[in-house]
């Protein structure tokens, strides 16, 4: 479940201070997750989709601070604003900063550089700079929800976009099964030249709460959250970086009521970096909503 919450970035040896706001799904940034160090690239095709984008929060504040290293091609050149949303960015002077879980489709920086690299000489894979696209192949790919087949609606927060994805109704109306958050792969925040990760969703009528959000889980963990519905049965998967199932199958939780707590105990054997999966369905098609929540080991 995103928590919006305002994270709040000091720059040594300047006089600016960077908000980075909406830090949903934030862990302390004393609390830190393994990444893998073997880059890996997607394969996956590309669908299509045609979502709307709605700005939703004012642009971020921007701090003067110079680059390390030349900057790579397309990045921004002069003023920027850094980021550091992930555990493996090289954040100069920051004392504190937002870390989000790396869950599709870089399992790291060094994987996101190497398509970056691969884009540059021969155009490999372009939908990793299409959010919308991005977020439909991981719901279809990675989740294997092939029920989930639009992009629905795009809306800007100050830290990426939250792309919302789901079906068409027997009617026609598009329903929205989840709100999928996404960030840049980048210590540029707004890098128009790196690839979107997913790191979460932002839940609303159903809602992923436990385990929290970026924590060290063992097997047995319990899962939980809220949901508003009627005759709902609610299945938990656990998914490693790779996409695979690293749990049983547990029973599916039965729930329903407004706004009722529903938990579970699941057992897992991954390790790493996982993708808490939740889902709820069967009046229409297998996967009406879905929430998830990283978490690692």
């Amino acid at each position: 479940m995103l928590a919006a919450a305002a994270v709040v970035a000091v720059a040594v040896g300047t006089a600016a201070v960077v908000r980075t706001g909406s830090a949903s799904k934030a862990r302390p940034a004393t609390s830190a997750s393994p990444t893998s160090s073997s880059p890996t690239s997607s394969s996956s095709p590309e669908p299509t989709a045609s979502p709307s984008t709605v700005v939703t929060s004012p642009p971020a504040v921007t701090a003067d601070t110079s680059p390390t290293n030349p900057p790579s091609v397309g990045r921004p050149v002069g003023p920027y604003r850094q980021a550091c949303y992930f555990d493996d960015l090289y954040c100069r002077g920051l004392q504190r900063h937002v870390h989000y879980q790396p869950l599709w489709p870089f399992p790291n920086y060094a994987a996101e550089q190497a398509w970056q690299a691969a884009s540059r000489s021969s155009g490999a894979q372009p939908w990793h700079l299409d959010g919308a696209q991005t977020a439909l192949l991981f719901a279809q790919n990675y989740l294997g929800f092939a029920d989930i087949t639009t992009a629905i609606r795009t809306t800007t927060v100050q830290d990426g976009i939250e792309v919302g994805v789901g079906y068409p109704m027997p009617g026609g109306q598009l329903h929205t099964a989840a709100a999928l958050h996404l960030v840049r792969y980048s210590d540029i925040a707004d890098d128009p030249s790196a690839g979107w990760e997913v790191v979460g969703t932002a839940d609303t009528d159903f809602s992923l709460e436990q385990p929290a959000y970026g924590s060290a889980v063992t097997s047995p963990m319990t899962v939980g959250g809220h949901i508003t519905g009627v005759d709902e049965n609610i299945v938990l998967d656990v998914k490693d970086l790779s996409g695979s199932v690293v749990t049983g199958t547990p029973p599916a939780v039965p729930a329903g009521g407004a706004n009722s707590p529903w938990s579970s105990p699941v057992s897992f054997h991954g390790t790493g970096v996982l993708t808490v999966v939740a889902f709820t369905g069967g009046h229409l098609t297998q996967h009406e909503r879905f929430a998830i929540q990283g978490v690692h080991t």
